[in-house]
């Protein structure tokens, strides 16, 4: 302690928030969060999913939970990660045709079983991910029905200096419904603890008491149980 004022200098800077979180969890599936989609996501979680293989992860939990914001491209570029083929999503309005996203062969980075968390506040390029990956039959999706927002919008500047933000086009999952309006429904619902904040930060590590995060790894468990069974077939 010092009884007289310091003088400290200060310097401003724009910080640089974290855009992936990944580890190893115990029993070996890989966990990777993405809580918002900023530029450059996609490079870093495909950086992390390199890594994982390394470490010898053969399953993948994919947590989309919260997350929210970001430019679509971002994320059509992230479910490229995980796709060979299909149809991502696609945009269309009564004045806008048809514009498709579809995946490519050499952009797949995992190829491994995944499942998706999702829950009430994920939208916009959370939902798009989720749903591509679900309608291609590529993940199972765990948790709660998405929040459901997808649309393209035009700024529109008016001579007193406001604007107009009008809707031109929704986008659309693979199946042709409307993000904006029905959101991403789980294949398994799975509910959080009852008062459990499970991200008090965007990037906090999964808790041990996750329940959600537990059915996912369950259901990789079961899927990799009924394999064996699946090639005999």
């Amino acid at each position: 302690q010092r009884p007289e004022p310091q003088a400290l200098e200060l310097v401003r800077a724009r910080l640089a928030p974290l855009r992936v979180l990944s580890q190893r969890l115990e029993g070996g599936a890989g966990y990777v969060k993405v809580a918002a989609f900023a530029p450059g996501t996609a490079g870093d979680l495909r950086a992390a999913l390199r890594q994982l293989q390394a470490s010898g992860s053969r399953q993948l939990v994919l947590d989309l939970r919260d997350a929210a914001a970001g430019p679509m491209e971002e994320a059509i570029e992230t479910a490229r990660l995980f796709l060979d083929k299909g149809l991502i999503t696609y945009t269309q309005g009564q004045q806008m045709p048809r514009r498709q996203f579809t995946a490519e062969a050499a952009g797949q980075a995992w190829k491994e079983p995944m499942v998706v968390l999702i829950s009430h506040a994920t939208a916009g390029p959370g939902e798009v991910v989720a749903a591509a990956l679900q309608s291609n039959h590529r993940a199972t999706v765990v948790g709660l029905r998405s929040y459901g927002v997808g649309s393209v919008q035009r700024l529109i500047p008016l001579d007193d200096g406001a604007a107009l933000i009008l809707t031109v086009a929704k986008y659309y999952t693979p199946a042709g419904k409307a993000l904006q309006d029905n959101g991403v429904t789980p294949d398994v619902e799975a509910q959080p603890s009852e008062g459990q904040v499970l991200a008090p930060v965007p990037h906090a590590p999964p808790r041990p008491d996750d329940p959600v995060l537990e059915k996912g790894l369950e259901v990789l468990r079961t899927q990799a149980e009924a394999e064996p069974a699946r090639k005999a077939a």
